[in-house]
């Protein structure tokens, strides 16, 4: 997967490209940031930060959640 993020999100057909952008945030990682700091304008641009700590807070519930459920290895 993180193959994907080495290349340009324009490269992708349509699909792919909402896939990495809105389910899984590569996108947000890698391509909408250096738009921005190449000057590009544009709402995604300013939507990274957000789907950043989206990402950090929904991998916190899954933790989180592990963490309740895990009653040990069983040895």
């Amino acid at each position: 997967m993180s193959e994907l993020a080495k290349f340009p999100l324009t490269v992708y057909p349509r699909f792919l490209a909402a896939v990495l952008t809105w389910c899984l945030p590569f996108a947000f990682l890698s391509f909408y940031p250096a738009r921005a700091l190449l000057g590009a304008e544009g709402a995604a641009v300013w939507l990274a930060p957000l789907a950043g700590l989206g990402s950090v807070a929904g991998a916190a519930l899954v933790w989180r959640g592990g963490l309740r459920r895990y009653e040990g290895t069983g040895s």
